[in-house]
């Protein structure tokens, strides 16, 4: 009898440690504890944004500040990996060495990545958790300073990746965790925190010029026949003898070559216009050094005047149709 109530005792044990019933904390851990991996969160923060040295000291105290609502066991150990614009990499092997040798650098950010890595205990987990956070910092100011280049295709190329990444990945992040919910309010202080950093300046009136690039686009392919509209318009306009078949002939070649030179502007036109638009677009920044904030000064000088642009497509308007009208009048008068 004795064996027998000692056996259901252990059955109902094991009914009572049933892992369904498990806390969440505790499941993540035991799955770490078995198989060594751990869990990973991970998102993108997106806007044109700018980031001082002390914003990112503000993040980093902001981790630290919601780090201390955990027991923490060992750490944290930090890291700080600094890219430039000439690929050259510096690694900080701890946030002291970090503040003391960064003002030593003389070039242009490219890129910032923040590592904490500690050791915490959870309530009702088995044991202390390892957790790594990764912030991953990116700056658009090596490639603003390349869109001055004058390598074939470069502008072009540039000046379209602008166009179509009109909102930047200004800040990556990464966490490996047992518990979902601590990883969770890292992710959560990193957010706050990034939508207090400063917007990079805006023109409006340069948004609104964005926003209407198809439709600019499609209006500059339209000018050829726009044109050729207005030849065969002032030719009717300006000639009071009906034409015959051979002056046709001679009126057709004549608005198909202005036809075909506005075709070959085309092209020029729209890369001016992206050109321009572009120029005022700025992305995330990083200014973490007298470089970056010079880099910074002189992307600024490059801004140009939205409404200059709006007025110099109107006059490519209006000067195709006057050019085509006095190309009329002019095969009138001499023809």
């Amino acid at each position: 009898m004795a064996s027998d109530k000692s056996e259901l005792s252990n059955d109902d044990l094991l009914e009572n440690a049933s892992v369904d019933k498990l806390p969440r904390s505790a499941l993540q851990a035991i799955y770490h504890a078995v198989t060594g991996k751990t869990e990973s969160l991970s998102k993108i923060l997106r806007g044109n944004v700018v980031i001082s040295a002390q914003d990112f000291n503000n993040l980093y105290e902001r981790i630290c500040d919601q780090l201390e609502l955990y027991n923490v066991e060992m750490g944290p150990t930090v890291s700080v990996v600094v890219k430039h614009a000439s690929d050259k990499s510096v690694t900080y092997s701890s946030w002291e060495r970090f503040q003391s040798l960064r003002v030593q650098n003389h070039e242009i950010t490219s890129e910032i990545i923040l590592r904490l890595e500690f050791v915490i205990t959870l309530p009702q987990a088995p044991g202390p958790q390892r957790c790594i956070i990764n912030v991953n910092l990116d700056s658009s100011l090596p490639v603003l300073i390349d869109r001055g280049a004058e390598e074939e295709g470069g502008i072009e190329e540039i000046s379209f990746l602008f166009l179509v990444r009109r909102h930047w990945a200004s800040v990556k992040i990464s966490i490996d965790f047992v518990d979902f919910l601590v990883a969770k309010s890292f992710v959560s202080t990193i957010e706050e925190w990034f939508q207090t950093l400063k917007k990079t300046p805006r023109k409006p009136l340069n948004d609104f010029l964005y926003k209407k690039y198809t439709v600019i686009q499609a209006g500059v392919s339209q000018l050829s026949r726009i044109g050729m509209a207005a030849f065969l318009f002032g030719f009717y306009a300006f000639s009071p003898i009906p034409a015959g078949v051979s002056d046709l002939v001679v009126l057709a070649a004549v608005g198909l070559s202005i036809w075909s030179v506005i075709v070959m502007c085309q092209a020029s036109i729209m890369r001016a216009v992206r050109r321009r638009i572009s120029a005022n677009v700025v992305p995330s920044v990083i200014l973490l050094n007298d470089a970056d904030c010079e880099a910074y000064d002189e992307v600024k000088e490059g801004w140009n005047s939205a409404a200059i642009t709006i007025l110099g497509l109107g006059l490519t308007v209006l000067l195709s149709i006057a050019s085509n009208l006095i190309s009329s009048f002019l095969y009138s008068y001499y023809f």
